[in-house]
Order: structure tokens, then C-alpha cells, then sequence
């Protein structure tokens, strides 16, 4: 079975995580953030709410085949969650280069632990805290490695089938489905095949309209207690060529 879809395995690295005391300048789930010197906390570009902060990678502490992967320095993830900007919000957030959503690589020279609390007034009126937004820390101290397969929705948008490939070989697309998801891990990972849940969404890099490249999954209710919609998964795609263009999705 696994011989037949060799050619959509990869590499793919679990994060081992602990919890302990916050460290802003680790790779981790939740916590405190870096920010850069001087840099006040991101707001939502929407509805100008401060967003929640969920993780951060320094490619540092990254596996030793991967420390090029999103290129040097440390990757983030702030996200708007206000359901006030879910309703009344002309973008939804799901959608790749939103202004709910802020992923970045930030030169790890440049950054601070202090944090600025920010300076605004919330069009929807509710008491934002730096302290009551923060996830607890998991600091990831190691990466397991995995072989991942490309599920079923992938291969399909690759018109590849188990049937096809093996005039002796029968399983229907049911089977076929179960089987695929089984073999593609997902949980929160770096690297290795995007895990859609309903549809494959083709990002493309606005620069060169060329497909971007799948960097990490962020799975729903793992190293976060956090849901995409219905039980989904969100990714972070960036595209090879132009690498400042980064961008997050999910619930596809």
C-alpha cells in the first residue's frame, strides 16, 4: 500500500512541547511574544482591536533540514479572534493576505521582550488586557520527525488514485478518503503536506502568481485550545521566490 504512494510522502516534524515559565524569546505556542524595539502590540487591520498572539518559531531552533525553510529569523502568528469582527467584519478571516490576520519573519536582532501595551480605542467597546489574551506558554524543546502523505483531497487535485495506479487493485473512494487522512498527520506540524480538511484552497504568491510553498499546520484544539471553525486546520504558505510574501489560511 504505502509503496504505491511513495511518491507523495515527505518529511514532515512534529513539535515536542513543555509547559513552564513564559519566555518571550523561545519557539513556542502562546505566551508572551517578542516584538520589535519599540513596537507597540499589533492591531487588527479590520476593526483595530489588539490581536491574540499564538505562535512564534526562530528558524534557530528549527530541525537541521529545515533551518532555511521560511529563511532566518523568527516567524509569528497574530490573530484577530473578536467575534464582534467576525459579525461586522468585511474580511473574512479564513482567507489568505486578510488584515485580521498578521504573520511575519522578524530579524531576531531587532526584537525585545518588553512589551507595549496598545494605545487605542475599541469601536466595540470591551476592556482588552495584555494578560487575559495570552495562551499558557508550551515551549517546543524538540521535533519528532514523521513521514506524511499527501490526503486524499491532494491527490485527487493531482488526479492520482489508488485504483488508477493498479488495475488489481480495488478500493472505493470511501476506503480511499479514510485511508488518506490516516496517513496524513493532523496536528500541528512543520513542513511535510498541508492536512485539508474540506477542500484544497491554491494560494498564490501575489508578486508572481506562483504557488506558494506549505510551511507549518496549525491544528485545531492541539498545542492551542483554540478551534477553526468547524474542528479545521490553518496553514502558513510563503512563496519560494519572494519570501517576504507570507500569508495564513484556514478551515479549507
Amino acid at each position: 500500500m504505502l509503496s504505491k504512494l511513495a511518491q507523495f510522502k515527505r518529511k514532515s516534524w512534529k513539535p515536542l512541547v513543555r509547559e513552564g515559565e513564559d519566555i518571550p524569546a523561545s519557539s513556542k505556542f502562546g505566551g508572551t511574544p517578542v516584538l520589535c524595539h519599540g513596537e507597540s502590540w499589533p492591531l487588527c487591520g479590520a476593526c483595530q482591536s489588539p490581536m491574540r498572539f499564538f505562535f512564534q518559531l526562530d528558524s534557530q531552533d528549527l530541525p537541521s533540514t529545515e533551518v532555511q525553510i521560511f529563511g532566518n529569523g523568527i516567524l509569528q502568528l497574530f490573530y484577530c479572534s473578536s467575534y464582534e469582527c467576525d459579525v461586522h467584519s468585511d474580511h473574512p478571516a479564513r482567507f489568505p493576505f486578510n488584515p485580521r490576520v498578521l504573520v511575519r519573519i522578524i530579524d531576531r536582532d531587532l526584537v525585545t521582550s518588553e512589551v507595549i501595551e496598545p494605545k487605542m480605542t475599541d469601536p466595540f467597546h470591551y476592556d482588552w488586557k495584555i494578560e487575559d489574551n495570552f495562551f499558557r506558554a508550551r515551549f517546543i524543546v524538540d521535533w519528532e520527525e514523521i513521514d506524511d502523505y499527501a490526503n486524499f483531497i491532494e491527490r485527487e487535485r493531482l488526479e492520482f488514485y489508488l485504483n488508477d495506479y493498479d488495475d488489481d487493485f480495488e478500493i472505493d473512494d470511501d476506503e480511499e478518503y479514510n485511508l488518506a487522512h490516516d496517513l496524513s498527520y493532523p496536528k500541528d506540524k512543520l513542513s511535510g503536506w498541508p492536512d485539508w480538511c474540506n477542500g484544497k484552497e491554491l494560494v498564490e504568491c501575489p508578486s508572481c502568481q506562483r504557488e506558494m510553498n506549505f510551511i507549518f499546520q496549525l491544528a485545531s484544539e492541539d498545542n492551542l485550545p483554540y478551534c477553526w471553525g468547524d474542528v479545521d486546520n490553518g496553514f502558513i504558505f510563503q512563496c519560494p521566490e519572494h519570501r517576504e510574501q507570507i500569508t495564513y489560511i484556514w478551515g479549507c
